[in-house]
């Protein structure tokens, strides 16, 4: 195939050669896995629209076809500087084919499917329109090879290719053929696919297993034998355990600007049981030189900025930002603020067994949000400890509480300050009752105390570590944590009866 073509603008047709059938100005929206619905031929079965390509998911691989955007941008920014549209000039197309080596005729599932529907009217006659077409933010080539599924999960601007191994089967059946580039190469670990229009690149591998509720990583690196189409792309790996399931390149799903016109920084993340993501940080929202509003969204807890004086560690008059995203990273599901009339910082976000967000951080505001029957309603000291429980959408406190002494609690701004943000390092996590744990740090010598193992502030920092019920109204126990030195509390984790804490 040539890997390039001339059209005319004032002669628009059809370029059919093998799986290409496209109308050049005919640009779907589209972003993610869109059926086919009998627009194309039938052994395409998922198409993605990208800025300067298009992708087509047959039975056993897909093709990707790249175009000279930039050549396509100056023939019409030659249009809005003219005001004359050039009809004659040449567009470059590149097109590549995957193909799995000796792949099984697998069932395709597509999953997580948007609300957007589509409509194509080609022709005049009925029979050859596709009405009510649906996409979807991944699709997964169940048993690709025996016993490894092929997930595709959309991002904006990139695919993610994750091969999900199951329990008892070898990587070693995966074999990648790419057909009509122009070079194939490893360099630093990473897969250049050369092509008469650029390069593109599958990122170095990731692979880990989840063992006993942990994650442990795999070594694994591409291997290439052979050069042209005869290159076969492959997976090397260390040692792992073959009873466990293996899951390969994971990494980077999407990623996105989020922020209001001030200063914002990322502190935390967190996932649900749907994989939507939240994201939390501080923000500027002020109307000031450095500030700007934050995009909130109608309808979220909390969507006026309240305010804050910049004090220290950070500097920054700010509140909380929160957004939750779907799991393609493309829908902002809420964003709200959180905050009172000073500073405040999110340490961690974790997700109860109902998909409620909880959020845990250190605040200077007396005026911070609480819920009527939280455990402890009145601020205590220099900085105090909070904990938020916001409703899946967004939209409601469910509970809150504050937690600390006279002094400065979940602020480690001692002598374990290393890095930037060691200034908030606390941790929060839940059980299958939806009890709440969490591992921080204080000043005060007088945080309430409960079944404690250690009822004194032993140096002038020490760790804290306490336990909440669901609704934040009961303090299940809490106990100081430290020597005589300073300490400082950053991780926790249950397994079994127990609470693992770690720290500095």
């Amino acid at each position: 195939m040539k890997p390039y073509f001339k059209y005319r603008l004032n002669n628009i047709f059809k370029y059919l050669t093998g799986i290409v059938v496209f109308a050049p100005l005919l640009v779907s929206a589209q972003n993610h896995f869109l059926e086919n619905g009998g627009r194309l031929p039938e052994f395409i079965k998922y198409t993605k629209q990208s800025y300067s390509n298009t992708s087509y998911y047959t039975k056993n691989g897909f093709t990707l076809l790249l175009k000279d955007q930039k050549a396509m941008d100056n023939a019409w920014h030659h249009f809005h500087k003219y005001k004359t549209l050039k009809t004659d000039f040449t567009i470059k197309y590149h097109r590549i084919d995957v193909e799995y080596i000796n792949s099984l005729p697998c069932d395709i599932q597509a999953e997580i499917a948007s609300v957007t529907r589509y409509n194509f009217f080609l022709g005049n006659k009925p029979s050859n329109w596709a009405t009510g077409l649906r996409d979807y933010y991944q699709i997964t080539y169940k048993n690709l090879y025996h016993g490894i599924d092929w997930q595709v999960v959309s991002g904006p601007n990139s695919v993610k290719h994750n091969y999900i191994v199951q329990a008892g089967f070898s990587t070693e059946a995966i074999k990648i053929r790419y057909k009509h580039q122009s070079g194939i190469t490893l360099e630093n670990g990473h897969l250049k696919i050369q092509s008469s229009i650029g390069t593109i690149q599958e990122q170095r591998p990731f692979a880990f297993q989840i063992i006993k509720g942990d994650t442990v990583k795999v070594e694994c690196q591409f291997q290439l034998k052979g050069n042209g189409d005869n290159a076969i792309v492959s997976f090397k790996l260390g040692k792992y355990d073959i009873t466990q399931a293996l899951i390969i390149d994971p990494i980077l799903v999407f990623s996105t600007y989020s922020g209001s016109k001030g200063d914002n920084f990322g502190f935390t993340s967190t996932y649900d049981s749907r994989s939507h993501l939240y994201a939390g940080g501080i923000v500027d929202g002020s109307t000031g030189t450095n500030g700007g509003p934050f995009p909130v969204t109608p309808g979220a807890f909390q969507i006026t900025y309240a305010g804050g004086i910049g004090q220290s560690p950070a500097n920054l008059p700010c509140d909380i930002g929160i957004n939750k995203y779907d799991s393609a990273g493309t829908v902002l599901l809420y964003s709200t603020y959180l905050g009172g009339s000073r500073d405040e910082y999110p340490h961690s976000l974790v997700v109860d067994n109902n998909d409620n967000l909880l959020v845990m951080g250190t605040c200077y505001s007396p005026d911070f949000p609480m819920d009527t029957a939280g455990y402890d309603l009145s601020f205590n000291g220099k900085t105090d400890i909070f904990i938020v429980k916001l409703k899946a959408d967004g939209s409601e406190l469910l509970a809150s509480t504050f937690f600390g002494g006279t002094e400065f609690d979940g602020l480690n701004t001692r002598s374990l300050r290393y890095n930037y943000a060691d200034d908030f390092r606390g941790d929060i996590v839940v059980d299958k009752s939806n009890n709440v744990y969490v591992a921080s740090t204080t000043t005060s010598n007088n945080i309430p105390v409960k079944h404690e193992f250690q009822s004194n502030r032993a140096s002038f920092q020490d760790g804290c570590v306490f336990s909440l019920n669901a609704n934040l109204d009961t303090l299940r126990f809490s106990t100081y944590m430290g020597g005589n030195a300073d300490d400082a509390m950053y991780s926790i984790r249950l397994y079994d009866t127990f609470v693992y804490v770690g720290g500095g």
